[in-house]
């Protein structure tokens, strides 16, 4: 349109660079709590639960961990079309929130935070797990998936 104005987003401004740097200061607490063996309790079907934060390396996430088989998300589906929201975050400021998993047979199962495992795997950056390390039984994991779905 004639009339029209064109405007031109700056990525200088003071807001835009004060939140990347909040976002690479909210990555390194994440790896400095990953190495330092972070914990936290979360309740799961009532009873409290402890959880280890963990860092997967970029190497490892295909054969150190799996996606929890009563996921909804058809895994089949996920390529990079379906995590774009995530790459460019992936590959700039590394992931921000970690995943939620549970120890079997050696991997890590992932109930919560497959888009964000599968982006990892793409951008070949470290993937970030809360990991319950004694076995959960699959209807505590089948409960903590849905507690979690319902905060999104």
């Amino acid at each position: 349109m004639k009339n029209d104005v064109e405007v031109e987003a700056q990525t200088a401004s003071v807001s835009v660079q004060a939140a990347g740097k909040r976002q690479k200061k909210q990555l390194q607490k994440l790896e400095a709590q990953a190495a330092a063996g972070s914990t936290m309790i979360h309740k799961v079907m009532g009873k409290e639960v402890k959880f280890k934060l963990v860092e997967v390396p970029a190497d490892k996430i295909e054969l150190s961990t799996m996606v929890y088989l009563g996921n909804e998300r058809n895994q089949f589906l996920l390529d990079a079309h379906a995590v774009s929201d995530l790459i460019a975050t992936f590959k700039d400021q590394g992931q921000q929130v970690p995943a939620f998993g549970r120890d079997v047979c050696g991997q890590i199962e992932i109930a919560d935070g497959t888009r964000r495992r599968f982006t990892a795997l793409e951008t070949k950056q470290p993937f970030y797990v809360d990991r319950k390390s004694t076995r959960l039984n699959s209807s505590h994991l089948v409960i903590s998936y849905a507690v979690f779905c319902l905060k999104k």
